[in-house]
C-alpha cells in the first residue's frame, strides 16, 4: 500500500500541471454538488411510504383541515362588538391578500358559499336511499301510516311557499313535500362539520357574534414549516395593513401551519445554541 502511495506521489510531482487541475475539477464538482442541495422540512419524508400511503396523508390533511390558518378578527372594545367594522375588515383583509399575494395563488374563504351547500344537498337528496338508516325506514313507515300525513304536509308546504322564503327551502319542497328526508338531510348537515357558527350579510361569525372568521388555505400544508413561515410573515404584513386602516380592530392569526412554523423556528434556534454551546 505505502508504494502505491509513493508512485502516485512520484507521478503528481512530475506533473504537478495535472494535479491542480484534478484538484481544481473536484472542488468545482463538489461546490456545484452542494449548491443542488435540496431538503424538505416535512416529517413524513421519515417515513417509508408508497404512493398510496402518501395520497391517503395527503388526504388526511386536507380533510383535517391541517393546512388551514384561521384569521380571527375581533373589536378591541370587547363590551359590544361592531359586527359591520369586522365585516370591513374581513372583507379589506380579503381584498390586500388578493392584492398583495406574492407566495402563491392563496385560497381566502371569508363568506359561506351558499352554492357549494346547495350542491351538497342536492347531491344528498338525489342519493337519499344509501344515507338512510334502518331507524329512518321505520320512521318513514311510521309517518305513511298516518292517513292524514300526506294532506297535512302539503298544506304545510303550500303555505310555506305563499311567503318569501329562500331558494333552498323552495328546491327541498320540491324535492321532498312530505317531508321523509328533512330529519335524515338535517342529521348530515350537522354533523359534516364540528364548527358551529353564525351568518351576518354571508360573513362568518362565531355563535356569540364577537368574533369574524376567514380561513386562508396554505398551498404547503401543515408540515412545510420552512415555507409556512414565511407564509406567516406574509399574512402578518397584510394584518399589519388592515390594522393601520381600522385600528378598532384587532387580527390573529391560528392554525395548524402557523404552529408548525413557530414550533420549527424555536428548535432550529435551539439546534444552533446547543451546538454552540
Amino acid at each position: 500500500m505505502s508504494t502505491l502511495f509513493l508512485h502516485i506521489y512520484d507521478y503528481f510531482r512530475e506533473k504537478q500541471w495535472l494535479l491542480w487541475t484534478l484538484f481544481a475539477t473536484l472542488t468545482a464538482l463538489i461546490i456545484l454538488l452542494i449548491s443542488r442541495l435540496t431538503y424538505r422540512e416535512d416529517i413524513t419524508d421519515f417515513l417509508p411510504l408508497g404512493d398510496k400511503e402518501k395520497q391517503a396523508m395527503q388526504i388526511f390533511q386536507e380533510v383535517s383541515g391541517g393546512d388551514r390558518i384561521i384569521v380571527i378578527f375581533s373589536d378591541k372594545d370587547q363590551t359590544e362588538a361592531n359586527k359591520d367594522d369586522i365585516v370591513s375588515a374581513i372583507a379589506r383583509f380579503a381584498e390586500v391578500v388578493e392584492e398583495n399575494d406574492s407566495l402563491a395563488n392563496l385560497e381566502i374563504m371569508t363568506e359561506v358559499d351558499l352554492d357549494k351547500i346547495a350542491q351538497s344537498v342536492s347531491f344528498v337528496y338525489k342519493n337519499i336511499p344509501y344515507f338512510l338508516t334502518p331507524s329512518d325506514y321505520a320512521r318513514i313507515d311510521s309517518i305513511l301510516a298516518n292517513p292524514l300525513h300526506i294532506a297535512q304536509s302539503l298544506q304545510q308546504a303550500k303555505e310555506t311557499l305563499m311567503f318569501p322564503v329562500g331558494q333552498m327551502v323552495r328546491e327541498s319542497i320540491q324535492r321532498d313535500p312530505l317531508g321523509l328526508f328533512s330529519q335524515s338531510v338535517a342529521q348530515l348537515q350537522s354533523s359534516s362539520s364540528s364548527m358551529r357558527y353564525e351568518l351576518y350579510d354571508g360573513y362568518i361569525f362565531t355563535p356569540d357574534m364577537q368574533y369574524g372568521i376567514a380561513i386562508v388555505t396554505s398551498p404547503y400544508g401543515a408540515s412545510e414549516s420552512s415555507n409556512n413561515a414565511e407564509l406567516t410573515c406574509q399574512l402578518e404584513k397584510y394584518i399589519a395593513i388592515v390594522q393601520n386602516e381600522l385600528p378598532d380592530i384587532d387580527i390573529r392569526l391560528l392554525g395548524a401551519p402557523i404552529i408548525a412554523a413557530g414550533n420549527a423556528a424555536q428548535i432550529n434556534q435551539d439546534s444552533v445554541l446547543s451546538v454552540i454551546v
